[in-house]
């Protein structure tokens, strides 16, 4: 690839945020019990990675062709099949998960007063 990306190479950005974002939620929730300022900070690390792969991948829905073969050519995405509905399946609930880390924090910090 020579040149600025196209736009559409960026949308496959949204991968390894989604994957940033996994490993700072299962971070976050197993070190929740531990201190909650860190998971607290782990969440807002997990919200901005997973909001910015939910932005990527629903980018995929726009019109865009993409680089498919090796000969540098682009080409219409025509249909998104089951693949695609899954994987931004996936975001969503890794930004949903994020979101709602505050609740599973202040959950297992209660717990461990209350024993």
């Amino acid at each position: 690839m020579v040149g600025f990306p196209r736009p559409a190479h960026l949308i496959w950005l949204a991968n390894p945020m989604l994957l940033i974002a996994w490993v700072l939620i299962a971070t976050a929730l197993l070190g929740a019990s531990h201190e909650s300022r860190v998971a607290s900070g782990l969440k807002t690390a997990a919200v901005v990675a997973s909001g910015l792969a939910l932005v990527g991948a629903a980018c995929f829905l726009l019109p865009v062709s993409i680089v498919a073969n090796e000969g540098g050519v682009p080409n219409a995405v025509t249909s998104r099949r089951a693949g695609y509905w899954l994987w931004l399946g996936s975001v969503i609930c890794a930004f949903g998960s994020a979101m709602l880390l505050p609740v599973a924090a202040d959950n297992s910090a209660r717990r461990e007063l209350s024993e």
